[in-house]
């Protein structure tokens, strides 16, 4: 059974708002974060409505799914709504914002919501610089299958849970915590789990060291179980200054890792050796060795916590899971070329994400079409992001996509493929959708995997060319 800690905060101040019948208006509502969120409202019993920019986003699918009203920015009715949930790339400039403050409206980010509705359960929170997606959500299904029945909070919408969310009737709640403006110093969780700490979102963390200092705060605060990937440089680096309130556990493919995993080929197969000695062989359907260190996190969590499971249906469940949007999805095949999406946008992801296709299509002629996120970052990682696109034959390269974060920067597409070109030389700048678009038309005979990868709108490339007549 799972270890019972004291809660460190109950469901107190504004939770009360968030109850059946009540009305909340969710402000930049088509991040997946706050998608999450309107969604969890909703079934509930919380009616639900929405405001965000014009544009078109994969999460737009999501909330019509689930009824939820959504407005462009400047067209919400305020009248009668109890509180408002903002998303934090949106300040008092917006004019919703400036709505609710004129209606004297009670007004809470997104991690304060969050936290509000997490840290009064039985929290298990996912963190980590890269991979805490799809491990929130593998985590969440195994749990759900092995009858644990978590609500589950994750960042991109996951095929099988039908959104971005389950909703269990125990008191367990597990988050993809977001380190992003220091999110993860409002969230209490009793235990947790960390994928990775490598530096990243320059705008906000202005060197390495503040960075880490966020996840080791994070880590020292929690009082139960804290799940560690030592094979992670940045977690080996900080694991000898720790002080915990709780207990680590580390796993990895490293000698020393308590919960060690070797991999058996490259067909998903993996066994992983836990503290007694123990040997558990188990299969993962997502491709790549880093989805198999994160199945090996996801079952060190349940193993640790001691959570009750039958053998066969944990299996089934590590290997009947399908994995999330936008995470190495396979979207169809035009002309012959197989059409991937990748929401990788750090280098380290990149690389991670690329040596897997490489390992799927050993002989195929890969194409990156790549779309860096913000310009802080890619300036910032900028002669790593130089260095990432070995595994592939052709990378086209966009001009960066500055999010509601950042408006304008320096870096431009043709300064990113001519570093590209300085070390793999296989890079060409298509700096917009269209120029993308029509060198994938022109040169398609070139290519027999197509993969789109970036946080931003990349995606909607390879829709295009899925829905172009062949």
């Amino acid at each position: 059974m799972i270890i019972k800690t004291t809660p460190r905060s109950g469901l107190t101040g504004y939770m009360n708002i968030f109850t059946p019948g009540k009305h909340i208006h969710c402000i930049g509502i088509k991040g997946v974060g706050m998608t999450a969120l309107a969604q969890l409202l909703s079934r509930r019993g919380v009616q639900v409505t929405g405001s965000d920019v014009d544009e078109k986003f994969f999460t737009d699918a999501v909330l019509a799914k689930e009824g939820i009203a959504v407005v462009s920015f400047g067209e919400a009715d305020m009248e009668g709504v109890d509180a408002v949930v903002y998303s934090t790339a949106y300040g008092d400039t917006n004019v919703d914002m400036q709505g609710a403050k004129e209606h004297d409206i009670p007004r809470y980010s997104y991690p304060e919501a969050i936290a509000q509705l997490f840290n009064g359960s039985q929290g298990i929170a996912i963190a980590g610089s890269h991979g805490k997606t799809t491990t929130t959500a593998l985590a969440g299904y195994v749990f759900s299958q092995i009858g644990a029945d978590p609500t589950v909070i994750v960042g991109s919408n996951v095929p099988q849970f039908g959104g971005n969310i389950l909703v269990g009737k125990s008191d367990m709640m597990i988050l993809e915590a977001d380190e992003y403006q220091n999110k993860l110093e409002l969230y209490q969780p009793q235990h947790a789990m960390v994928t990775s700490i490598d530096y990243d979102h320059p705008d906000f963390f202005p060197n390495p060291e503040e960075y880490e200092k966020v996840f080791k705060n994070f880590i020292e605060k929690i009082p139960g179980i804290v799940v560690l990937c030592i094979d992670d440089a940045g977690i080996e680096k900080i694991l000898p200054t720790l002080s915990p309130q709780g207990t680590i556990i580390t796993y990895g493919s490293k000698e020393g890792a308590q919960y060690r995993y070797t991999r058996e080929g490259t067909e998903g197969v993996f066994t992983i050796t836990d503290p007694s000695g123990a040997r558990h062989t188990l299969k993962n359907a997502l491709i790549g060795k880093h989805n198999q260190e994160n199945a090996c996190g996801v079952f060190a969590l349940i193993h640790a916590l001691k959570i009750p499971y039958d053998p066969q249906k944990l299996e089934e469940a590590f290997a009947s899971f399908q994995g999330t949007e936008r995470r190495c999805q396979k979207k169809g095949v035009w002309q012959g070329v197989v059409i991937i999406d990748d929401y990788a946008h750090h280098p380290t992801e990149i690389r991670a994400t690329l040596a897997a296709l490489r390992e799927q299509y050993p002989d195929q002629r890969i194409a990156c079409v790549f779309h860096a996120h913000t310009f802080s970052r890619t300036e910032s990682l900028f002669a790593d992001f130089a260095e990432s696109f070995k595994d592939v034959d052709t990378v086209l390269v966009l001009d960066v996509y500055g999010s509601a974060r950042e408006s304008k920067g320096t870096m431009t597409s043709q300064k990113l493929t001519d570093a590209i070109n300085h070390h793999s030389h296989n890079a060409v700048s298509t700096p917009t959708h269209d120029d993308t678009f029509q060198y994938l038309i022109t040169h398609h005979d070139s290519f027999d995997v197509v993969v789109t990868m970036g946080a931003g709108d990349v995606w909607k490339i390879g829709d295009q060319l899925l829905h172009y007549a062949n």
